[in-house]
């Protein structure tokens, strides 16, 4: 059997970090694989404002399943029946059911056996840091180390500081598809999977244990999916207007940021440790990989901080 590296409370936390500007009605859709089934199905869903006292039992139940959650939330009318009691329930989760737009994310297909796209997630991710630096792409709110890949997540807000995320109207969303491409298309040499655009799209949640298929049998990889900040405490993540992201959408390239932050990316107050995580890496992906933030990280690096309060 294979025990999660880090406790039930860690994952909490990032959840409530993602969604902490959602609108307390919306939904957190959760879904799992299970029944050999090639993806994940549907398990339940719950309002963002019942998130601290009705996720518990969830990210309790059926731990040797791979969980997965959905980061912009549904409609209240996807809402289940009942409280979850440990049997899936089926819900709407497609693209016209999302309420609001809650994040941008890209899923990088790293860490593969062999071919370009078997650099290790850790070195992927140094990767995108390396674009941020050259102001090609914003810094991301989060990452995550996915199993054998990666994802990148840019969380949004409203025009203002504090705003929820915008509704899924229809020109919201081809807002945010345009964005997205951007993104994976200014990302394209960390090998983002350019399928994985829609707005409804799961990942795996924070702290569950990636499987896979091996010879058609579901197999546990061992890796257990951990979301990182780049040098920020969880409370002060960067989280993006739609202003702030519309250079992408057009010809000019996102302003890199303070030397500051990205000393502190590099820098970072928790170090991770690759070899436990199983992977291969050298070169620039340990020099990066071992100074990535683990979440929850306790306060931002004093340089980080300064640099927030200039900006």
């Amino acid at each position: 059997d294979i025990a999660p590296a880090r406790s039930q409370g860690d994952s909490l936390a990032v959840l409530r970090a993602i969604y902490s500007r959602c609108r307390a009605d919306s939904r957190i859709a959760l879904g799992s694989r299970r029944d050999g089934a090639e993806g994940p199905r549907y398990l339940t869903n719950v309002a963002v404002g019942d998130l601290d006292s009705m996720l518990p039992p969830i990210l309790e139940h059926a731990v040797e399943e791979t969980q997965y959650v959905m980061l912009n939330t549904l409609h209240a009318r996807h809402a289940v029946k009942r409280p979850f009691a440990g049997e899936p329930q089926y819900f709407r989760a497609r693209n016209d059911s999302v309420e609001e737009l809650n994040a941008l994310y890209l899923d990088l297909d790293v860490g593969r056996a062999e071919g370009p796209a078997s650099i290790p997630a850790p070195m992927a991710l140094g990767m995108v840091l390396i674009a941020v630096q050259q102001g090609r792409v914003p810094l991301p709110s989060l990452a995550a180390l996915s199993g054998r890949g990666a994802y990148a997540v840019w969380l949004l807000r409203g025009d203002e500081e504090g705003d929820p995320p915008p509704r899924a109207t229809y020109e919201a969303v081809a807002r945010w598809r345009a964005v997205e491409l951007e993104l994976h298309r200014r990302l394209d040499h960390v090998f983002s999977d350019g399928s994985a655009t829609a707005v409804a799209r799961w990942l795996k949640r924070p702290g569950t244990v990636d499987t896979l298929k091996v010879q058609g049998r579901e197999t546990k990889s061992g890796r257990e999916v951990i979301y990182m900040t780049f040098g920020y405490a969880l409370a002060r993540v960067p989280v993006y207007s739609p202003a702030q992201l519309s250079d992408l959408r057009g010809e000019q390239v996102a302003p890199p940021p303070p030397l500051a932050v990205l000393a502190a990316c590099l820098f970072a107050v928790r170090r991770f440790d690759v070899a436990r995580f199983g992977f291969a890496v050298g070169g620039v992906g340990a020099f990066i990989g071992a100074r990535l933030a683990i979440v929850p990280v306790p306060a931002a690096p004093a340089a980080a901080a300064a640099a927030a309060g200039a900006a």
